[in-house]
């Protein structure tokens, strides 16, 4: 079981742009009856996206059987992102950068089109995730 909560809103000025970050705590609890030691984590997470608004795009886009996925989703989604726009230069990313940006306007272009597009309802229902 995970939960997620929101924590302050923090504004800093950089290079004469205002930039507002959101600030989360990111909770991880095993799901069992009992909880042992090691058994939680909680990790500050900031973006200057608000996480619960990207949740909403991804479950408007019924990619995935349950909202619950679509949280998983696009938390981890944003999480994985943030660490490789910060360090796209490392080696081990430095590869994978073009195919997330590739990924990415692929994401952002589900569920844009016409509702009456055939390429739009056959891409939405054919990529559709089961939940296994």
């Amino acid at each position: 079981m995970s939960s997620f909560t929101v924590s302050v809103l923090v504004t800093f000025v950089s290079q004469n742009k205002t930039l507002i970050w959101n600030k989360y705590l990111l909770s991880l609890t095993k799901d069992q009856p009992v909880i042992r030691p090691g058994d939680m984590i909680q990790i500050p997470v900031e973006s200057h996206d608000e996480l619960f608004g990207i949740i909403k795009r991804i479950e408007s886009k019924e990619l995935f059987s349950t909202k619950e996925d679509a949280a998983a989703f696009a938390i981890s989604l944003k999480i994985f992102t943030e660490f490789i726009v910060r360090d796209r230069e490392t080696p081990l990313f430095r590869g994978f950068f073009p195919h997330l940006k590739k990924f990415m306007k692929e994401l952002k272009s589900l569920g844009t089109q016409p509702a009456d597009s055939p390429a739009s309802s056959a891409r939405l229902s054919a990529e559709r995730l089961p939940r296994s």
